[in-house]
C-alpha cells in the first residue's frame, strides 16, 4: 500500500513550513493541489517515467482519499516536487534544501525509472564494401 494522495500534499505542505494540524488549509486549496499532483505526474509519465501512479482517466476526476499507487522509491521525489509546484500558490518560496533535495530525488527517480528505448533500424546503408550495385541497402531485420 503507498500513500494517499492527501498524505502526498500534506506532507508536501509540511516542506513548505505549512504543516496542516497548525494551518486551516481549505479545501479548495486542497483540490488545487491535487490538480498539480495530477498534472505532474501526467507530465512524468509523458516522458518516460512511469512511477506507478493512478492517474485519473478524467480530468479533476481524482480524489484525495485515492491511493496514490506510487512506488516507494519515488514517494520523496513526488512530495519535493509538487512542494516545489504548489509553493506559490500558498505564498511560499521553497527552500534551498528542499530544492537540492528534490534534484537529488529526481536523479534516483530518473535513474530508476526512466527507461532506454530500443529502435532497431529497418534499412541500412550497404557501404562501400559491399558489391551488390543493384541494393545499396541492407534489411536491417
Amino acid at each position: 500500500m503507498s500513500y494517499t494522495k492527501r498524505e502526498l500534499i500534506e506532507t508536501a505542505l509540511t516542506e513548505l513550513g505549512l504543516a496542516v494540524y497548525s494551518f486551516d488549509i481549505m479545501p479548495d486549496q486542497f483540490r488545487a493541489a491535487l490538480t498539480r499532483l495530477d498534472m505532474m505526474m501526467a507530465d512524468w509519465y509523458a516522458k518516460g517515467i512511469d512511477v506507478g501512479y493512478a492517474q485519473p482517466i478524467v480530468p479533476n476526476d481524482s480524489e484525495l482519499s485515492d491511493d496514490s499507487e506510487i512506488d516507494s522509491a519515488a514517494w520523496e521525489a513526488v512530495v519535493l516536487q509538487l512542494a516545489i509546484r504548489i509553493a506559490p500558490s500558498f505564498g511560499k518560496t521553497p527552500s534551498s534544501s528542499t530544492r537540492i533535495n528534490a534534484t537529488n530525488a529526481m536523479n534516483t527517480v530518473f535513474s530508476t525509472y526512466s527507461g532506454t528505448i530500443e529502435r532497431t533500424a529497418s534499412v541500412l546503408p550497404a557501404g562501400a564494401g559491399n558489391k551488390s550495385y543493384d541494393q545499396p541497402f541492407i534489411s536491417g531485420d
